[in-house]
């Protein structure tokens, strides 16, 4: 127990990111269990049980974001107590903010749930390459892309609504009822799939397809 103390004390000594709220930074560096098959949890879906590193258990329901801890009952804090975060990121709810030390955060988050810890670049985008850590099939995202790719000059914002980079990506805008974070180019040509944002939004192929009645 005492080497756990002592290890997440350390590691807040020397990653600390004052940009990040504090029960933010909590949820994201202390060693703390999610688990969705045990006690209250168990069957139950969105219940999930936590267990602390003191041995501490609580409830968290992430429906409504209530937490069985002394900190949600009696404070009730905006966006939850550490707990109710730990569960946004665990299960994929919410995406790891960039401005969050990877060498930080736990080795375990996410490791006992379903449901693919998110990550997001400085562009606000999930699973980019350019991400602080990314998963083995992450793509970077339109804005890093045609960072990574073009000088000043080489960018063109066309009449038409679309950012080129070259030969390597474009974003389309919404003039062809695309999201105004649509990620499809050249990652995705021929294959058929819509880029995550698209998808959310309801198209099933890509943008480059020029469909906009496919939702």
């Amino acid at each position: 127990m005492s080497t756990d103390v002592s290890g997440s004390l350390e590691r807040d000594l020397t990653t600390d990111r004052t940009d990040l709220e504090q029960r933010t930074r909590r949820a994201l560096k202390q060693y703390l269990t999610v688990l969705d098959d045990i006690d209250e949890a168990a069957g139950a879906d969105d219940l999930y049980v936590i267990i602390s590193e003191s041995g501490s258990q609580y409830c968290v329901d992430a429906r409504d974001g209530s937490c069985t801890c002394p900190d949600a009952e009696h404070r009730d804090p905006e966006g939850g107590c550490k707990h109710v975060r730990r569960v946004a990121f665990a299960i994929g709810a919410e995406a790891i903010p960039t401005a969050a030390d990877p060498d930080a955060v736990d080795d375990q988050l996410g490791a006992h749930v379903d449901g693919p810890v998110r990550w997001a670049c400085e562009h606000g985008r999930e699973f980019c390459a350019e991400a602080p850590v990314t998963r083995e099939d992450a793509i970077r995202c339109s804005d890093c892309e045609i960072e990574a790719v073009a000088t000043p000059a080489e960018r063109v914002v066309a009449d038409g609504g679309i950012i080129e980079a070259g030969d390597e990506g474009e974003i389309l805008d919404e003039e062809d009822g695309r999201p105004d974070d649509c990620d499809c180019g050249d990652w995705n040509d021929g294959i058929g799939l819509p880029c995550w944002p698209c998808y959310r939004e309801g198209f099933e192929s890509p943008a480059s397809a020029g469909e906009e009645g496919d939702r």
